[in-house]
């Protein structure tokens, strides 16, 4: 016969995944998200903060050019670094906040090419995951690709913010996904009651 309390602990765990999985947030910039129009660029700041995140120097773009865009006929939505009259600054920060703690991000990139010297060379997308003013992870990537930042720092447990800069090019994120950080919490806190009521 099994044990009701396994039964109940197991249907309690589904729930709590179900919810947590529920609650990942994905942004891919769209104009069904938040209507910025089709200008090829507009600056943001608070336009996407009914979703849990805040922008400073950051501004949406849409791009033929982005290799995640959903449709031939529609160009790509997504963020790049800067302010407009910054775009292809070397190394002008783009900053992400989030309302609410989050133990994870992950980002869909891309990157252009820039001339150097009349010389076509690749530009480098750097992302870094902050807990306040401590780095706990970082990324550096070159044509395009998903990153998943996480904390890689045992004492800061989880990200506060974001920052992606550049090394000279334009360099772009289209789709990016987090959990905030109450659903991690309670995911975890059901699996550990289930392993503990196993004993």
């Amino acid at each position: 016969m099994i044990n009701k309390k396994i039964v109940l602990c197991v249907v309690l765990c589904l729930i709590m995944i179900q919810a947590a999985f529920a609650s990942i947030t994905t942004l891919n910039f769209t104009n069904d998200e938040v209507d910025l129009g089709h200008r090829p660029q507009v600056n943001i700041t608070d336009q996407y903060e009914d979703f849990g995140v805040t922008f400073e120097d950051v501004f949406r773009y849409v791009d033929n050019r982005d290799p995640w865009r959903d449709s031939e006929e529609m160009g790509g939505f997504g963020i790049s670094n800067g302010r407009l009259e910054d775009n292809f600054i070397e190394s002008t920060e783009g900053k992400i906040y989030f309302d609410v703690i989050t133990n994870y991000v992950s980002v869909d990139w891309w990157t252009t090419d820039k001339f150097v010297g009349g010389e076509l060379v690749p530009t480098e997308i750097h992302i870094e995951a902050w807990h306040n003013s401590y780095l706990i992870d970082s990324f550096v990537g070159i044509g395009d690709g998903t990153v998943t930042l996480a904390n890689r720092v045992p004492r800061y447990r989880n990200i506060t913010h974001l920052i992606f800069h550049n090394n000279g090019g334009f360099v772009q994120i289209s789709n990016m996904s987090f959990v905030p950080e109450p659903a991690t919490i309670l995911l975890l806190g059901f699996g550990i009651g289930f392993i503990r009521m196993k004993k």
